[in-house]
């Protein structure tokens, strides 16, 4: 997903929180919620740790009280994707894009190297391997970010 879905499936959720008839499960709000959250933060986040604390905390306190229940969980995932939202809004989901991007192609580069300094044509071809694969990547960005071009073209 990028930033514009990210933001469109947030607002969809929120109206959700917002209903006061909310018919179906909560759970299914929290499920929403954490589909989203999950891929940018990590599944062992402390973002992701603290929701499920909550969400626990909330069936357990509200446990056969079912307006209680739904209450709470709509403001438990309405918290926590209002902060996501401003998260993304404010570039932590850019920062973390260019953090990820940079470590991909270090790995890439970095053998590349080591294999350069190794003797032989084998190495060369490895080397040569993986900084056009580095180089393609790379390209692939660009394209995607000033281009609209998506996928391999």
């Amino acid at each position: 997903m990028n930033k514009e879905q990210l933001l469109q499936r947030i607002e969809a959720l929120l109206v959700l929180c917002n209903d006061k008839k909310l018919e179906f499960d909560p759970e299914r709000l929290a499920a929403g919620a954490l589909t989203i959250m999950a891929p940018v933060y990590g599944e062992n986040s402390l973002q992701i740790r603290l929701f499920l604390a909550r969400r626990d905390n909330i069936a357990r306190l509200h446990a056969g009280n079912d307006s209680g229940r739904v209450f709470y969980m709509q403001q438990a995932v309405k918290g926590a994707l209002e902060n996501f939202r401003e998260e993304i809004e404010a570039g932590l989901l850019t920062s973390l894009e260019r953090r990820i991007t940079s470590d991909v192609l270090s790995d890439l580069i970095q053998p590349a190297r080591a294999a350069l300094k190794e003797a032989g044509d084998n190495a060369k071809n490895i080397a040569a391997v993986l900084a056009a694969a580095a180089y393609e990547d790379t390209l692939r960005r660009l394209a995607r970010q000033h281009a609209g071009v998506i996928g391999k073209q």
